[in-house]
């Protein structure tokens, strides 16, 4: 399973691919992933605190509709 998030603001560090991934995109064409990295989110919670969480193998892959 693989995890890819569209905007470099949530990432934390980030590098280049030996080589591309290619997997059929959620638009249902072809997608290559060229870096991977690791994302940073924030969650809040409902007693106004939040957890920080962090997803690593996380790959880049700015044509992709929703965060997955």
């Amino acid at each position: 399973m693989y995890s890819t998030f569209n905007h470099l603001k949530w990432f934390t560090e980030l590098h280049p691919m030996p080589e591309p991934l290619s997997f059929t995109a959620a638009t249902g064409g072809q997608g290559y992933c060229y870096y991977i990295g690791t994302v940073e989110i924030t969650i809040p919670n409902a007693h106004g605190g939040s957890l920080r969480a962090w997803i690593p193998n996380t790959h880049y892959y700015p044509e992709s509709p929703a965060n997955l």
